[in-house]
């Protein structure tokens, strides 16, 4: 919270870019003094997003304590955020893809299984959708965890309502003031990025779209559709609708033909063997008919 309390570009203006400008025995220096600070305060477990971890990871491990190493991920051209220019650059945010991979390579599942990494996009702001897209990948690759830091910046929320044109917090008001209505429910809410995860997890039905890039949406959706575009989900509703109609005569035929067989055979009407191949064919029979929901 402090650094949305100062009103200004913090992060941009200072802690991001020095980053930088350190030497990777300065960043080694500082990272073991937020290890014997934590240790002194007795945290035995530290989480460390941040930038050049590669370089001073292997420092960290040697204390003993169990971490989660990421390269704090992202495309945006750093130095100019701070002017209010938002330009992204897949070459900027390859350098720290690169550094990213060396440090799984490296790091993960080592020093007995005390030393893992996870895959970070830095903020929402910060990140295009290539970038998620990559993280995403190198997540599914190595089977990883992932994070993101959120709302870091009053700067951060204007850009997110620029491109996204509405916040988490207003997604969240749109879908509780619609699941308030009882002629409006069920709630179907579809989305593909990290702002939408709040938003998917509180609709009666969450949908994520996964082809532009699937972060934390497609943990919070109730489905996830691989494709980037919005036609697929109207596909989604039609077969999901056909298929429980399906399943629905299914049952129905079913019990029907069964109850009715069940009948005929307390009556006298219908001997033991009979009475079971036929119950055989009725299943068949039902089996057969659900099978028509594979056609779409």
């Amino acid at each position: 919270g402090t650094v949305e309390d100062m009103g200004a570009e913090a992060i941009y203006g200072s802690m991001s870019p020095i980053s930088f400008a350190m030497t990777e025995d300065e960043r080694r220096a500082i990272a073991l003094l937020g290890c014997a600070e934590a240790l002194r305060s007795g945290t035995t477990t530290l989480v460390e997003p941040f930038r050049h971890v590669v370089g001073y990871a292997g420092a960290m491990a040697e204390t003993g304590m169990r971490l989660w190493f990421a390269e704090n991920c992202a495309d945006a051209l750093t130095l100019k955020i701070r002017h209010g220019i938002y330009e992204f650059d897949q070459a900027w945010g390859e350098t720290f893809l690169e550094r990213e991979r060396a440090l799984i390579e490296k790091f993960h599942n080592t020093h007995d299984g005390r030393v893992h990494c996870q895959v970070s996009a830095h903020a929402p702001d910060n990140c295009s959708p290539w970038m998620l897209r990559q993280l995403n990948d190198l997540r599914e690759k190595h089977n990883l965890r992932r994070t993101v830091h959120m709302a870091q910046s009053t700067g951060e929320v204007a850009q997110v309502r620029k491109y996204a044109g509405c916040t988490p917090a207003g997604k969240l008001d749109v879908v509780r003031s619609v699941r308030a209505r009882a002629d409006l429910r069920p709630v179907l809410m579809v989305g593909d990025g990290i702002n939408d995860a709040p938003a998917l997890a509180m609709a009666d039905v969450g949908i994520a779209i996964a082809g532009t890039g699937a972060t934390a949406s497609s943990e919070a959706a109730d489905a996830v559709i691989p494709s980037a575009s919005l036609s697929a989900v109207a596909a989604a509703v039609r077969i999901g609708r056909r298929s429980l109609g399906i399943a629905t005569q299914s049952v129905v035929a079913g019990m029907a033909l069964s109850f009715a067989a069940m009948a005929v055979a307390a009556a006298g009407y219908l001997p033991p063997v009979a009475g079971a191949l036929l119950q055989e064919g009725i299943d068949v029979a039902v089996i057969l008919n659900a099978l028509r929901a594979r056609s779409g």
